[in-house]
């Protein structure tokens, strides 16, 4: 308002997020007519933004927002933008089922969110949008970014990366009331491998347990599950090889079939956890050693050395070094075809005190080692390997294969250092028991036992085990190439000292400050924080169990094709599920059987390529 006859004299005023087309101002004199002006706007290609207080899990690495919220609708879908990398992609349409499942077992949707491919005119308010890029040896394959406005739309050079950018927002809407700042989300791992390995040598953890820590696991972005299955108390894998054996037996509380392995390893797919075998040799083997002639162990060679009688005689008798590679062998064409792509071959302990050997003795163990290492590569598999008796100070002659990737758990006396494995052109992983290790032991409880707040607080993957020699071997970050990533460990070295549920309770926070800290090395949180962050996500979805729901329904809207895949047995009896693949219309075609466990390829009813 003015008084009539007075000038005025108005400028456009400042709006967040967008910028007035003129900077000119609007004059004229009040008159009894009334007035009006309209400032005009265009969105700014350029907003200032500044950084979200929104929580996430694990913390990503960077959260910045423009002002304004994202929220899910009753009408939210996924939508898939159509591309080369998304059409005909089986891994990504997987995942987008079971997101669909997760979003409503969790409550963020009251139906399970449909699935639809199409272009950018497809996408609505509320969607999450899908946009796959060609992979590149400068981009994580785990790593994304979320631009969120009107939708939230998730981008990634790997399918890995798409799961853990929905699952971030799936997580975020959870910790934040149903809201997301709007902005963008840009993350990816400080390391690639975040690992559990799980002793189940010497505890028998039920196939339930596995699987639903498989979930748990990949919640917290953990990427790996070694399952460690040979032991001194213990050996739970079967084997044809030991079968053969007279009178041999698995442990009596009971053992994994390699069905069981099949399916525990397609739960891992399913989850983008890498599954990982470990067969300790030539040590920790008193178990299978029971069941072989009684010169096949090395208490002749060292009497005094209390670990002798639990290792393979590789050093006199050719039999033990072609028994070992015919169990490795066993292993090695089950684990490739199943998948597969790292193996630990051991070298654990395998005497007690690693300086009484003889040079020629030390040599032996080194050439065996890669021996099965090369086995094990022959394969398509790359081994992995305990750091504690491989390029032990002292003796000469050798050169260990440095294509075994070393896990790193503690460094005293003549052990190797890292940077002796690294000049050796080895890759590490950060094993450090001081942090990463949870033991069944009364022992170990009361002397030895990192928390989850100490593990928060005082490790991240470049908190490496000490050297007596040369004392800490920590490295900054971001880290060097060969520090592949950290894993942490369970042990059952009284299998009866704890439940699988009580070993459940007692890893939850340890594994996801482990987790945490792997992820974001930076990470904003105080240990507390963490702590009701963990609280309030709680589980995964479906880690207690029972049915998810069913997903949505998969649409194309227009220019797509689709071609339903069959599996049957010669008989016409269905061996998998019916898989739709999709593609662009008058896009050219090429369709690859899959592998199929216990069967091999035999026709196709119609043309591959088409």
């Amino acid at each position: 308002y003015g008084e009539l006859g007075t000038d005025y004299s108005f400028t456009a005023p400042a709006i967040y997020l967008w910028i007035a087309e003129s900077d000119k101002a609007a004059t004229g004199t009040y008159s009894e007519k009334d007035g009006e002006i309209v400032f005009v706007y265009d969105a700014d290609p350029n907003p200032v933004m500044f950084p979200s207080d929104m929580d996430t899990y694990p913390s990503v690495t960077e959260y910045v927002t423009t002002g304004g919220e994202f929220k899910l609708n009753d009408a939210s879908r996924f939508v898939v933008i159509s591309s080369d990398f998304t059409l005909m992609n089986e891994v990504l349409e997987n995942d987008l089922k079971l997101l669909s499942s997760e979003f409503t077992e969790v409550g963020l949707t009251a139906a399970s969110m449909n699935i639809v491919y199409g272009t950018e005119e497809t996408v609505k308010p509320g969607d999450i949008v899908i946009r796959m890029e060609e992979p590149s040896d400068d981009v994580s394959p785990e790593g994304y970014t979320i631009s969120i406005k009107d939708a939230a739309e998730v981008t990634a050079a790997g399918e890995a990366g798409i799961f853990y950018g929905i699952r971030t927002i799936q997580k975020t809407l959870l910790l934040n009331n149903g809201v997301m700042d709007n902005g963008k989300i840009t993350d990816e791992p400080s390391v690639d491998v975040r690992a559990l390995h799980l002793d189940n040598a010497r505890k028998m953890f039920s196939k339930d347990w596995i699987m639903a820590h498989i979930k748990d696991l990949s919640y917290q972005n953990i990427n790996t599950l070694q399952f460690h299955f040979s032991e001194n108390e213990g050996y739970r894998l079967e084997s044809s090889t030991l079968e053969a054996l007279s009178g041999w037996k698995y442990p009596s509380d009971g053992y994994y079939t390699k069905e069981d392995i099949l399916d525990i390893i397609e739960e891992c797919n399913k989850y983008h956890i890498e599954f990982v075998p470990s067969l300790d040799s030539p040590g920790h083997m008193t178990y299978v050693l029971n069941y072989l002639p009684s010169d096949w162990d090395c208490t002749a060679l060292w009497p005094s050395d209390w670990r002798s009688e639990q290792v393979f005689n590789i050093y006199e008798k050719q039999e033990c070094r072609d028994f070992l590679k015919e169990l490795f062998t066993e292993y090695a064409e089950f684990f490739s075809e199943a998948g597969c792509k790292h193996f630990n071959i051991g070298g654990d302990e395998f005497l007690n005190d690693f300086g009484s050997m003889t040079n020629a003795q030390y040599v032996t163990v080194m050439e065996y080692f890669n021996e099965i290492s090369a086995l094990v590569k022959s394969y398509g598999m790359t081994p992995r390997a305990w750091n504690d008796g491989l390029m032990y100070q002292g003796y000469t002659g050798y050169t260990l294969d440095p294509d075994i990737e070393i896990c790193y758990w503690s460094g005293p006396a003549a052990v190797a250092t890292i940077e002796e494995f690294v000049e050796n052109g080895n890759k590490v992983i950060n094993m450090a028991d001081v942090y990463m290790y949870y033991v069944l032991s009364s022992w170990w409880e009361s002397n030895a036992n990192p928390v989850g707040s100490k593990i928060f607080n005082e490790w991240t993957p470049g908190k490496l085990a000490n050297s007596s020699r040369i004392g800490d071997q920590s490295v900054d970050y971001p880290y060097p190439d060969w520090l592949s990533g950290a894993s942490f460990a369970i042990w059952c070295d009284d299998k009866n000292f704890r439940t699988e549920d009580q070993v459940a309770t007692n890893i939850y926070m340890r594994t996801r400050a482990m987790a945490e800290k792997s992820w974001n090395p930076n990470s904003p949180y105080s240990y507390s924080e963490l702590e009701n962050i963990s609280k309030k996500i709680e589980h995964a979805p479906g880690f207690d169990g029972g049915e998810f729901p069913a997903p949505g329904e998969i649409f194309s809207e227009g220019t797509l094709g689709t071609i339903v895949l069959r599996y049957v047995d010669k008989d016409g009896n269905t061996l998998r599920n019916d898989r739709t693949v999709y593609g662009l219309i008058d896009a050219q075609y090429t369709i690859t059987p899959d592998k199929l466990y216990g069967y091999r390829f035999v026709s196709m009813d119609k043309d591959a390529e088409g």
